[in-house]
């Protein structure tokens, strides 16, 4: 299922799937299972190349520090590196977002 939402869900965005996607992802997560929270960083940064919101982004960047802070995962911090680095839209970084990105991989700039 994670798998389908992750390649549905940027061309047909739902917000009851998302909804659902999101929380089933972050409870597999904290259960030990990170295959959920990987297809949803990876759902955030091909929806948001394909139409930027900005609470959408928000959603994705929370996720991604939260991960880390809470499990080490690393997987959301280069997804949301790799929107920062390719994406044609430019977000403003969070200052949490940002400290992490600087410690764990090159510039940006």
């Amino acid at each position: 299922l994670y798998a389908f939402w992750a390649y549905f869900l940027p061309a047909h965005f739902h917000a009851g799937m998302y909804a659902e996607f999101k929380s089933l992802a972050q409870i597999d997560a904290e259960a030990g299972d990170e295959f959920g929270m990987s297809r949803l960083f990876r759902f955030y940064r091909s929806r948001l190349e394909k139409a930027f919101e900005q609470a959408l982004y928000n959603d994705f960047e929370s996720s991604a520090v939260a991960a880390h802070e809470r499990r080490g995962s690393k997987e959301g911090l280069q997804q949301l590196w790799n929107f920062h680095y390719y994406a044609q839209e430019k977000a403003q970084i969070g200052a949490g977002a940002s400290k992490l990105l600087a410690e764990h991989f090159k510039p940006l700039e």
